[in-house]
Order: structure tokens, then sequence, then C-alpha cells
């Protein structure tokens, strides 16, 4: 990708003419990329680190935190940090340097490692956007990756893959629209095509290598070495869609049959029942706001490789100033996606500003004696209750890590004793 080709070349010097370089002549300065670059990557690193973290000890501390939706921003919000931390630092000293001091087994490993985290932030959104159909569509199924073990289990894929999945959930079906079982449509997702992040990602660490040229002396550079440009192409096109375009289309698929369940059950709720669905949507609106910021963030970053890769033969003068700050500002807004998120959940989660509160409030209690200390929830009425049965719901409004969900005709048969 072009995040890894070298930026420390002159505004008008290519690759190409690298080598023609006279090695005596100094070399040009960074100007204000030597210091633009460093202050807004650490920003951002920062606020990042502290906001993700945050995240983390949150759901960690407080027991009723523990849902299956936040186990997974959980995960989210590590390989933010892991994208931050082991990252981040690296592409800055790439992009504000003239040569590449770090060896060639940190040049291949960083820039793999950037390349998981980024495939596992994707999965995880959407995996996300799945976990928020069912909460709202299916209230009544719970699928494996909704169970405690199936958290596990869905984590292990998006991080490592899974070989021959069948053995341990059968076949994962996913029914996308209502209906009898002849017009339903759904995707089989066979468990031997399930592939992880750290394998997905494995061919940026084959071509990474580090190349030693002369251009103002002796210089090197980490950059992707194909052995012919449209493997470059191919390379970049395989990425795209496995880190963007199929993730966001599986979340935004998933959010449009959201809206549309919602849009045709309004009429047909009873008061407590959209008393409950009004805590689940602002759950899902979280989530969906997450999506698109990710969408938002990354989109010029693709879209710059991908200019990238089919241009770059015809740029034999090299690009100019212009052209190179716009790549920083992708960059620069792709790396800040990392650090957006905590602040999604504490504008617009009210289990986490509750979280927040709790926790860093004045004379704060430790966690053992909160526990013992915190009054008890009042039961909620006949009628609500009946409405968390319809509904899947529990008292913190999003759901709970349970074996199994209840069965429906139980629940028709609370429902009569109810009424």
């Amino acid at each position: 990708m072009w995040w890894n080709e070298s930026l420390a070349f002159d505004s008008n010097v290519t690759t190409v003419a690298a080598d023609s370089i006279a090695p005596e002549l100094e070399a040009p300065g960074l100007g204000a990329r030597s210091i633009v670059v460093p202050v807004v990557y650490s920003v951002i690193c920062l606020v990042g680190i502290a906001g993700n973290g945050l995240v983390i000890y949150l759901v960690w501390r407080h027991r009723e935190m523990r849902t299956v939706t936040n186990y997974y921003i959980v995960n989210l919000a590590v390989t933010d940090l892991a994208f931050l931390i082991c990252c981040v630092p690296f592409s800055v000293a790439k992009i504000v340097t003239h040569s590449w001091e770090f060896g060639e087994f940190l040049c291949k490993f960083i820039f793999y490692f950037m390349q998981v985290t980024a495939q596992a932030t994707c999965m995880t959104l959407a995996v996300l956007s799945l976990d928020r159909f069912w909460a709202i569509v299916k209230p009544y199924q719970t699928p494996w990756f909704r169970t405690p073990v199936g958290v596990a289990i869905t984590t292990a894929i998006i991080w490592i893959g899974g070989h021959d999945m069948n053995k341990i959930y059968n076949t994962f079906l996913i029914t996308l629209g209502p209906g009898p079982p002849a017009g339903r449509i759904t995707l089989r997702l066979s468990g031997d095509a399930i592939r992880g992040s750290f394998l997905l990602s494995l061919p940026i660490a084959f071509f990474m290598e580090v190349s030693e040229r002369e251009w103002y002396g002796r210089k090197y550079f980490c950059m992707e070495e194909f052995p012919s440009e449209d493997e470059y192409r191919a390379y970049i096109i395989y990425t795209v869609l496995i880190s963007y375009v199929i993730p966001l289309t599986t979340s935004v698929a998933s959010h449009c049959l959201i809206l549309r369940y919602l849009a045709t059950m309004a009429a047909n709720t009873s008061v407590a029942q959209q008393h409950v669905m009004a805590r689940k949507k602002r759950v899902t609106r979280m989530v969906a706001t997450v999506v698109i910021l990710f969408a938002m963030c990354w989109a010029p970053n693709h879209a710059a490789n991908l200019w990238w890769a089919f241009k770059r033969e015809d740029l034999v003068n090299g690009f100019g100033p212009v052209t190179m700050w716009l790549k920083i500002s992708a960059l620069c807004l792709s790396y800040a996606n990392s650090c957006v998120n905590p602040f999604v959940y504490g504008i617009m989660g009210d289990s986490f500003k509750k979280a927040f509160a709790k926790s860093f409030r004045r004379g704060a209690p430790n966690a053992a004696s909160s526990a013992c200390n915190t009054p008890r929830t009042p039961k909620n009425t006949k009628e609500e209750e009946f409405g968390m049965v319809k509904l899947g719901g529990g008292e913190t409004g999003e759901d709970k890590l349970t074996p199994e969900s209840a069965d429906p005709i139980g629940e028709m048969n609370k429902e009569e004793d109810l009424l």
C-alpha cells in the first residue's frame, strides 16, 4: 500500500532517479512535515491510548457492563490500542526521516501487524452489527456467537481464524429476512472458509523488504517489492475488499434490515415494549455511529492506495507536495479512527456514562463495597416484565451473556398468564 511507500523522497525526485543522486549532496529538508506529523500523531496516540484503556477498565471493573456487545467493544478497543502502540510510532518515523533504521524484521512485522489490526477492527465491527441484528430482530434466538463460549470463539476467529470450525458449531445460518422457510434468504458460512486477521494479512509480510539505495548518501527504505505491477494492483484490490468493502457491506446490510424491522413493528407494540426497544435502539445507534466513522475515516486512505496502484507508473516525474500532504492527511484520518470510538461511547452509551460516573465520582467506594452498598433496582411492573420477555431485553438495555435464549412457546404461555 502507498502508506508503505517511502515519503522520504523529495517531492520532485522519484524512486527511479534515487540511485543517480550524488552521495556528497545534502539531503533536502523535511520542512513542516518534521513538526506537524509528530505533533498530530502524538496527540492521536495519547488520546487513543487513554480512551481505549478507559473503555477496557470500565467493562472490567463493573459487572453490569459485561454484556455481549460490550465484550466485542472491548475487542475493538484492544485492536485500536495495539495499532496505536505498536504501529503508529514507526509509521511516523518512516514519514519524517530519510532512512529506515529499524532493520528487516521490524520492516516486515510493523506493517504486517498494522494490517492485522486494521483487519481485526473491521471484522469486529461486522460482528457487532450482526450482534445488534439478533438483539433486535431475533430476540428469541441466541446464535452461537452471542453465548459465553461463542464470544471467545468469535474473538479467536477474528484474530487467528478457524479451521474446520464445523466440529464446534456445525453450520452457521444467518436469516436475513422474515417469512416461511421457503421465502427466507439465508447465508451459509462454512467454518472451513473462515480465516482470521493474522492469516488474511500474510501477503504484506512476504513482500515488505528493506532496500539499500544511494540517495544523498547511502539510505535504507522499507518498501513493498512485488514481482510485477499487476501483482501489486491485485494485492491492493484484495486488501481493500477484505479490510473495507466486505465487512462494511455486512454492517450496512445488518443495519438496513434492523431499520426495516423497526419500521414494520413500530405500530404493533405496547408502551412497555416500546420502552424496552428504545433502550436497544440506543445501543444500536451507537454501534452504527462507530461503523459510519470507520467508513469515513478509512475511505480516503483506501482511495489513495487504489489511485497510487494504478497511476504510479505514469508518475515518471514524481508527485508534488500537494499530493504528498493529501496522502499524509488521509493516513492521519485513518489513524484518528482509533481514538474517536471512546468519545462515541461516552456521548451515546448510557451504560458507559453511568459506569464512568460511578468509577470516578468523588469518594467513590471500591468495587467490593460498591457492590454491597448499591441499592436494589426496583422491580418492573408486570407490563414491563412482559415487554422484556417479548423483546429479550435486560435491565441495562443490553443483552447479558446467557448460554441459551428463552423458548418461544414458553414465552407465549407467560404472555397468556400475564394477560
